[in-house]
């Protein structure tokens, strides 16, 4: 990157990395997660400086942040909770007329 395009992504990041911040805890509720949103998104348009300065670089940015979070929450573990007690959990009535297919199932070759 040349001199020029590298000091223009520094005058961007400077004027509008508080905004963004901001903008990145719209979006997560969290000010570490917001940090970190915001410099992935900066480390992805770093690259593609060139052609992103002259359009609308903060609208790039923010599609960036929406990507990489959407990715971020569709990854996330959404596991069990534990319980302090089970409940008892009965089969369903009509559990005995599908033991043949199961079984019938379990014999078919793959």
């Amino acid at each position: 990157m040349a001199g020029t395009q590298r000091e223009d992504f520094e005058a961007f990041v400077s004027a509008r990395g508080q905004a963004l911040q901001r903008f990145g805890f719209l979006l997560t509720s969290d000010w570490a997660l917001a940090e970190d949103l915001v410099q992935t998104a900066f480390s992805r348009a770093y690259p593609r400086w060139s052609r992103i300065e002259c359009d609308a670089p903060e609208a790039y940015v923010r599609k960036i942040m929406v990507n990489t979070w959407s990715s971020w929450w569709r990854r996330r573990w959404r596991g069990e909770i534990p319980a302090a007690s089970l409940s008892r959990v009965r089969p369903p009535r009509h559990w005995r007329s599908c033991v043949p297919t199961v079984r019938s199932m379990a014999t078919r070759p793959r």
